[in-house]
This record gives structure tokens, sequence and C-alpha cells, in this order.
């Protein structure tokens, strides 16, 4: 910013909004999250890692631990050459295939690239569970579970070794 810098700017506030900050310097990350900023992100920026920003900053992820979890409602992925809406209520599991992930919802799958740990962090955890190096399942999508997969809609999808223990914690309640 020409005049004032963006910290200085946040400064002059009585009542700072949700603030993410965009910069190619690092070391004001300090000072940032001293201002209380939802985010600081340094440029060149991922578009996976500024969209887990946004979700961040977003009212909806400022629920109480009382308060019953709310999805975002989509998020769109390129697939066929364009970007492909798909909403998070829809998904039923995640397929990682190498660099792509397949998304199967209750319209059909989604190809997109895309890695499976990157997707990942864009899902909210109450609603989605790592089961596997390979998959991720929507909770309330579950018809049934044992120790060693989950049933959706008729597909089995293997519980990994690794990921086994949290999955039936999380399972069991």
């Amino acid at each position: 910013m020409p005049q004032i810098s963006g910290t200085d700017l946040i400064k002059t506030l009585k009542q700072a909004p949700k603030i993410i900050l965009t910069t190619a310097f690092e070391q004001y990350a300090v000072q940032a999250f001293e201002l209380d900023v939802s985010d600081y992100l340094v440029k060149p920026i991922q578009f996976e890692r500024f969209l887990k920003a946004v979700m961040k900053a977003l009212p909806e992820n400022e629920l109480s631990p009382a308060a019953a979890p709310r999805l975002p409602a989509f998020l769109y992925f390129r697939a066929d050459r364009k970007m492909v809406k798909v909403m998070l209520s829809e998904i039923l599991y995640v397929e990682s295939l190498k660099d792509y992930v397949r998304i199967h919802t209750t319209k059909g799958p989604v190809l997109t690239k895309y890695a499976l740990a990157s997707l990942e962090a864009m899902l909210p955890e109450t609603a989605f569970l790592r089961v596997h190096r390979s998959y991720i399942v929507a909770i309330d999508k579950m018809d049934a579970f044992t120790a060693e997969g989950v049933d959706i809609k008729g597909q089995f999808i293997p519980i990994g070794k690794l990921y086994r223990q949290q999955v039936l914690k999380v399972l069991n309640g």
C-alpha cells in the first residue's frame, strides 16, 4: 500500500473484521498474528492454501463446541476443462488415484487433479474422516462399518491399518 502498511492500517481499526494478510514477505508474520489476523499468506499463494484461509475466516467456522457443526455449502474443482461445483452434502467418499482424486457424489463421480491431503485439509473434519491412505469418507453417508472397512451405498471402503485406531475412536464415539 503506498501511504500506510497493512499492519499500520489494522492498528487504527477499533473493531477489525476478519483479515487475511497476503504479502511477499515472511518476516511480518509474527507481527500480523499479534494483531489477531485470521491468516497470513505468503506469495505465491496456492489455491488450496487460499481456500483454507478463507474457510478459517468464515463465520460458520466460529462455532462454539456446543453448537451444531455447519458445512460450507460447496467447493469448485477443475474437471473436464471447467470448474465443477460439488456440494459437500452430496459427497459420499473421495478416492485417491496418484495425482488425481475421484470424488464420488450422489450425482456421480468427479475426477480432478488434486492431492488427497490438500482436499482433506479443505473438508470439515466433523463431517469427513480419512479412513485409508487412499480414502476419505463422509461420516453421515456411512451405512455400516467394521474394523476392516465401511460401507457406503453398497461400496466397501477399506480402513487402513495406520488409520484404524483413530477411525474406530471417532465412529464408536
